[in-house]
């Protein structure tokens, strides 16, 4: 009883044990449900703030393809200009490179002019001396020539003088003539040199125009190039500005890729929101059904406390009615032992029958082959009676055709009448003859027929016999053996689930009812037949009590199994879900 008293101690505290774990394990579902509509809250904020940003890049990204438009205009604009300005340069690199050689050209040709301009004024005056010199000898020659022709008028001298004089005049027109040519050289240089002169102010203010057109080409030149600075600098910039488009272009890739990222998210999330409104309306009917489970054991609770303070007031009755048990059950052991003696008895008596039904048997089946053997050699004799029989009678058919052939003769010749007489005398006495020997090969066939058919449906039957007898004692054997292991295993399971659980810890309310009601009735025993506990135990009772028990313990088994595998599926179901969430 005190055993029992624990047992139901230990129940009650499973059972708080199990409701306190099942209502920490609610509060943490709870939490994690709270806790996951957190986190997806935030997902949802996270997710509008990237298609915000995602908007705001693609307007950037747009903003930056039109500047980018604009600036490739520009570029190729400027481009074309840089590219004219520089053909413009190089035609006035070529038209200054050409005037440059022009006027070395000119400045060559004045060097070499002016100084033969130099030179000739200096001839000049030599020619000037040497013409002075000359017109003063000529002076005085004239005065020498008058003096001589004074002196000297007709005479040889005179001719002598002449024809010097002549020479001397010849000479002074050679070198009058030479004058004049000097003087119209001098006059031409002078001309040349007038116009080299003007040729040199032309050519230097040809120099100082190409000099005034080079510095507007210099500075054209250096405008072009602040010009080509500024545009490569612009091209620095825009290479920079394509740089960082491309830059744009990469971040907008992985921001597009984000997106994509965040889509498969923002699905995935969908599809995991979708499961967890899925497992929140499982966890509530989970939750519905957790509560009704805890009703059921606080229900239960109240009704072991109710069982435990009449199991306690009960003690008293079940210590009196364990010792009528006790007394019951010395009387049922010694009813069991005699039980026991007359199965060994019956077993005995049994193996006794089975042995004489064995030895009847054996000698049967020797009867049986004795009659077999005297079966086949009758069967043989027969045989040969038959043939001897059918040879006999080929014999006396063929005696009885010629003496039918005689007497067809011996009628045709005319016999009397004693003759045919006397021959149908014969002719009867041998068909009488026939017909005995006929009857005397028969009888005895039929004298062995008859107690042999009889035998073989004695043997037959006596081998049917045998045969069920066998079958049926080794269908009791294997029935006994089946009976036996069934019951090994039924015993072994009690044992088990004895030492394991706890009995009654998981019945249902109909059980826990029915409890109640043998509380108030007494007793199982009472209970079961609505006998008084006082009353005295038959074997045929106890026997049906123990077939009873022995079902409700089977259907409690059952039904433990049953919400076992249920409890395992739900803590399954529990960690799934909280893998899922984690």
């Amino acid at each position: 009883m005190e055993g029992k008293i624990s047992a139901l101690k230990k129940q009650c505290d499973s059972a708080n044990k199990e409701k306190e774990g099942m209502v920490m394990r609610y509060a943490k579902n709870e939490k994690e449900l709270l806790d996951q509509k957190k986190a997806r809250e935030n997902l949802e904020k996270k997710v509008k703030e990237v298609t915000k940003d995602n908007e705001a890049l693609q307007a950037k990204l747009k903003a930056l393809g039109a500047e980018k438009a604009k600036v490739s205009q520009l570029l190729e604009t400027k481009n074309t200009e840089v590219s004219n300005a520089y053909k413009e340069i190089d035609k006035l690199k070529d038209d200054i490179n050409s005037r440059d050689i022009k006027i070395k050209w000119t400045q060559s040709k004045l060097k070499s002019e002016m100084e033969d301009h130099k030179e000739c004024p200096g001839m000049i005056e030599k020619l000037g001396q040497t013409v002075k010199l000359l017109e003063e000898e000529l002076d005085s020659l004239k005065k020498e020539n008058l003096t001589l022709q004074r002196q000297l008028d007709g005479s040889e001298v005179n001719k002598n003088i002449e024809s010097q004089l002549k020479e001397h005049q010849a000479k002074l027109i050679m070198e009058k003539h030479e004058r004049s040519e000097l003087e119209a050289k001098f006059k031409e240089l002078q001309s040349k040199q007038a116009s080299l002169v003007e040729e040199n102010e032309n050519l230097s203010s040809q120099v100082l125009s190409l000099e005034q057109e080079r510095l507007v080409a210099t500075k054209k030149v250096n405008s072009l190039k602040e010009e080509r600075t500024v545009l490569t600098d612009k091209l620095s910039q825009l290479q920079e500005n394509l740089k960082e488009m491309g830059h744009l272009k990469e971040q907008l890739k992985e921001e597009r890729e984000k997106l994509i990222l965040t889509s498969t998210e923002m699905e995935r999330l969908r599809k995991s929101n979708e499961d967890l409104a899925a497992d929140m309306s499982s966890c509530r009917h989970r939750e519905a059904e957790m509560l009704a489970f805890t009703q059921q054991l606080t229900v239960k609770n109240v009704q072991l406390q109710s069982e435990f303070s009449a199991v306690e007031e009960k003690a008293s009755e079940l210590e009196k009615e364990e010792v009528v048990l006790e007394q019951t059950s010395a009387s049922l052991k010694d009813e069991l032992e005699q039980v026991k003696a007359k199965l060994k008895e019956e077993q005995t008596k049994r193996h006794e029958e089975a042995r004489l039904l064995a030895r009847q048997v054996a000698e049967k089946t020797t009867k049986s082959l004795n009659l077999e053997a005297l079966l086949t050699d009758t069967q043989s004799e027969l045989n040969l009676l038959r043939q001897k029989h059918t040879t006999a009678l080929k014999e006396l058919q063929k005696e009885l055709h010629l003496y039918r052939k005689r007497v067809d003769q011996l009628e045709c010749n005319g016999g009397g009448s004693s003759a045919s007489g006397s021959d149908s005398v014969c002719q009867g006495s041998r068909t009488s003859s026939l017909s005995s020997l006929n009857d005397s090969s028969q009888s005895p066939y039929q004298v062995l027929d008859v107690p042999a058919h009889t035998l073989i449906e004695r043997i037959v039957k006596l081998q049917n016999d045998c045969a069920k007898q066998t079958e049926r004692i080794e269908f009791l054997e294997e029935h006994t053996a089946h009976l036996v292991k069934e019951l090994q295993k039924k015993s072994k399971l009690l044992q088990n689930y004895i030492m394991r659980e706890q009995t009654g810890a998981l019945t249902s309310k109909v059980m826990d009812r029915n409890k109640a009601e043998v509380s108030k009735h007494g007793g199982i025993m009472a209970s079961l037949y609505s006998t008084k506990p006082s009353e005295s135990m038959t074997l045929e009772l106890s026997m049906e009590i123990n077939r009873k028990l022995q079902a409700v313990l089977e259907d409690t088994l059952l039904k433990n199994i049953t919400l076992k595998e249920n409890l395992d599926t739900l803590g399954d179901e529990i960690a799934r879900l909280s893998h899922k969430k984690s």
